[in-house]
């Protein structure tokens, strides 16, 4: 799967790291990610579990994540599937 991801400052003259974890946009806690600034068209590297840059006051970055590996599995509450 491919998603975008917005990462903004809005404080003035303070520069700081924003960070974004894969959890928090439900892509799965354990999920590669390879991430690429669209505006500077940088790939940027596969991250595991979250991207995170320095941005100064008032800018921003647009990226692109495209998914390199599956979410572990998530067990079925129910236990397995019966086959007939």
């Amino acid at each position: 799967g491919v998603a975008a991801l917005l990462l903004a400052r809005f404080a003035p003259n303070v520069t700081a790291e924003v960070r974004c974890f894969w959890a928090d946009m439900w892509l799965g806690d354990d999920t590669a990610m390879m991430v690429r600034d669209t505006w500077t068209r940088h790939d940027l590297g596969e991250c595991r579990t979250s991207f995170g840059a320095e941005l100064s006051g008032h800018s921003a970055m647009l990226l692109k994540l495209t998914r390199t590996s599956s979410p572990p599995a998530q067990p079925n509450p129910e236990g397995p599937a019966d086959r007939a």
